[in-house]
């Protein structure tokens, strides 16, 4: 059955975590896209960005991104403490909670009432504190502005690629230089410079070098190996994680 676009269907972009090839891109547009209520699904593997549009009447944020964790992918929660003012008992602490809640894209809120602080945590980019603030001055209680310089949903995305690259550039080095002492000790009888070596003499060596190497640095392809088999797929890291070990 082919699905109709709809006028007051809402658009969102995500980012998604947990991608390694196009075909993991390939498997969220498909799983999302057969839920009910998503109008359009294109997921871009290389900014590891989901554009999502659906029909609010049918389905939710909360329920797609479900969908894409299920398939062993995960989309980044935000958090967001801020302070509310106006709450006197238990019951504005509940009634609190239960409007954050009705936010779309809002996982949890827990709301303490001795600090008069909330905590939030939502997936959806497009909502932040100026929506909660509204949302809350509506039922009678305020969110202080000063509260407002917030770090950016892209700063923060910016923040973890940042990391991630510097990780992988680290194990890239280190494996590299690895990497050239196993080929110089496993080669040893090939090389003219090295005709003295007995490879065989170095299997001690070349184990404990090859096993950070394997193991350490290619800890996410076995990571994401597992993913895979515990949902029921293959995929690229299945062949380097099975052909590596094997090898």
């Amino acid at each position: 059955m082919q699905k109709t676009e709809l006028a007051d269907a809402i658009a969102i972009t995500v980012p998604v975590n947990g991608m390694t090839c196009a075909s993991c891109a390939s498997r969220i547009e498909k799983i999302v896209g057969e839920l009910e209520g998503t109008q359009k699904v294109s997921v871009i593997f290389g900014s590891e960005m989901a554009s999502i549009s659906y029909d609010p009447a049918l389905t939710s944020p909360l329920k797609i991104f479900a969908a894409i964790e299920n398939l062993g992918f995960s989309v980044p929660r935000q958090k967001i403490v801020f302070p509310v003012e106006g709450m006197t008992c238990a019951a504005c602490v509940s009634r609190v909670e239960k409007n954050l809640l009705r936010l779309d894209g809002v996982a949890t809120a827990h709301v303490n009432l001795a600090s008069e602080r909330a905590s939030v945590e939502y997936f959806d980019p497009r909502i932040g504190l100026g929506d909660f603030r509204s949302s809350l001055g509506k039922i009678g209680f305020n969110v202080p502005a000063e509260e407002s310089g917030q770090i950016s949903q892209r700063d923060r995305e910016d923040e973890r690629r940042q990391k991630e690259s510097s990780l992988l550039a680290w194990k890239f080095g280190v494996s590299a230089v690895l990497s050239l002492l196993i080929f110089l000790a496993g080669m040893g009888d090939m090389l003219p410079f090295l005709s003295h070596a007995d490879p065989a003499q170095n299997r001690w060596l070349l184990f404990l070098l090859a096993t950070p190497v394997q193991f350490w640095a290619g800890w996410q392809f076995y990571k994401g190996a597992w993913t895979g088999f515990r949902h029921g797929y293959a995929d690229m890291n299945t062949l380097i994680a099975v052909g590596t070990s094997a090898a």
